[in-house]
């Protein structure tokens, strides 16, 4: 039996440590909040007090308490994004001479999300009969979105793909008065690549006269033709966090949790490599517009849930939670060059973001449970002017359902569909190289599919 254990433990490390790196984004800001599929059954309505799956480890290390033996879940999520952009009067940048203020040539975008898919493994066992041990593995923060090389937004952004992968162990200990405390460290990888066009010719005008860059052909703005490109790519690094969190139990049938996840913050590094820039390296010099290697910091934030669960009756439970997160952090992106190139500062001034679920379970019979949930996440993003297409989002609207299904003792299976309502979503994002402003909406929303296993061995 230790040994079968062990091998399920790392075949499912392995899958977790291969998936892990799937990017998408569901909830706010560029956080993936899809840890469990019976929990998005719910819309993570009780994420730190239900404790009804191993999951816990993530949401609530103090509610391994209420779980019994040596359990495993394995989860994967398919994060499905649909985002039309529709110009709406983009233009070159007003200050360019004879031609600020005309429209940004180029075409609207179809679908810049992609698809991904999002697996979470976790682990608890029983280490005395008041102290468990939990591993999980899962993607916190992530996101993906590819446009076109002829869009109007492309100085604005090409690609746009941050993956992260987390390994979270920790333990909870409960006491004889029904509270329980637990306490985890994250270790998270973190890699991100960001690509966009350069306009050769407002970056010439806007430092040498008109003569010259006539010299070197680059006289009309926004010509897709002759368009460069930058690709931050390769940027990566590892670093550490930590989570705590507390659950009281009123009664067998109530009960209360906290928890407070730690900021983590990742210093990462890559390589910036121009193409087609070869004339303006030669016009600039010092470096500028030729490969080099860059730094860029990013910080996911931290957060602090609160949730309660209520058994109401044999058949129904109910449960709610409040999640506060600090995305206030966030206020600028900052790329520094090695090489020469000047810095690059993208003001971004996000808010500090809520979201508010509320959920319900039935149990149909002695095998099958029925579950659903409403939740409203709210967008960290301040407005239009702040929005930019890397991550054009806006408050969400969740709408869930699910069911868990006892096969045996010890085998079950739970499975979650939710669909987010978003909505038109404007934007009017001056580009801080070019100053090209780029105005429209996008026409979104998400749908997400899970499905999870679970084991209990004894």
């Amino acid at each position: 039996m230790a040994i079968q254990r062990s091998r399920i433990l790392s075949a499912a490390l392995l899958a977790g440590c291969a998936l892990g790196y799937a990017g998408a984004v569901s909830g706010a800001g560029f956080a993936i909040i899809e840890h469990s599929a019976k929990g998005l059954g719910a819309a993570f309505s009780g994420g730190a007090a239900s404790a009804e799956d191993t999951s816990t480890v993530w949401f609530n290390p103090a509610g391994m308490t209420q779980l019994d033996g040596t359990q495993i879940d394995a989860a994967s999520h398919i994060i499905v994004p649909s985002s039309d952009f529709t110009n709406e009067g983009s233009v070159i940048n007003p200050a360019v001479p004879g031609v600020g203020g005309t429209p940004l040539p180029g075409r609207d975008s179809k679908d810049p999300g992609v698809a991904a898919l999002v697996p979470n493994f976790y682990y608890v066992r029983e280490l005395r009969p008041n102290l468990k041990f939990g591993l999980g593995v899962n993607a916190p923060f992530g996101l993906k979105t590819n446009y076109s090389q002829n869009w109007v937004g492309r100085y604005h952004a090409l690609t746009s793909d941050l993956k992260t992968f987390n390994i979270n162990p920790g333990l909870a200990y409960k006491f004889d008065n029904g509270f329980s405390l637990g306490f985890g460290v994250s270790a998270q990888y973190a890699k991100a690549r960001l690509t966009n066009a350069i306009d050769k010719s407002t970056a010439c005008l806007g430092a040498a006269p008109g003569a010259v860059c006539n010299a070197f052909g680059l006289v009309t703005p926004a010509t897709p033709t002759t368009d460069g490109y930058i690709d931050l790519k390769d940027a990566d690094d590892w670093s550490y966090g930590y989570n705590v969190g507390a659950l009281y139990e009123f009664s067998p049938r109530t009960r209360v949790g906290v928890h407070w996840r730690s900021k983590i913050s990742h210093e990462l590094e890559g390589k910036a490599e121009f193409t087609n820039t070869a004339d303006l390296a030669g016009l600039f010099g010092g470096g500028r517009f030729t490969n080099q290697t860059f730094s860029a910091k990013a910080t996911m934030p931290e957060s602090l849930s609160v949730s309660g669960f209520h058994q109401i009756n044999p058949k129904v439970a109910v449960m709610g939670d409040f999640t506060w997160t600090r995305w206030n952090r966030f206020d600028e992106l900052v790329i520094n060059f090695d090489g020469g190139h000047p810095q690059n500062v993208t003001p971004e001034n996000w808010n500090n973001s809520i979201r508010v679920s509320g959920g319900v379970s039935y149990a149909y019979n002695d095998r099958l449970t029925l579950g659903g949930g409403l939740a409203y996440d709210e967008e960290p993003i301040p407005d239009a002017t702040r929005r930019t297409p890397r991550i054009p989002g806006d408050d969400r609207t969740w709408v869930a359902v699910g069911a868990s299904y006892q096969r045996s003792d010890k085998l079950s299976l739970d499975v979650g569909y939710t669909h987010l309502f978003v909505g038109d979503v404007p934007i009017n994002n001056t580009e801080v190289n070019t100053g090209h402003v780029l105005i429209g909406e996008y026409d979104a929303d998400v749908n997400i599919f899970s499905a999870q296993v679970n084991y209990r061995f004894r």
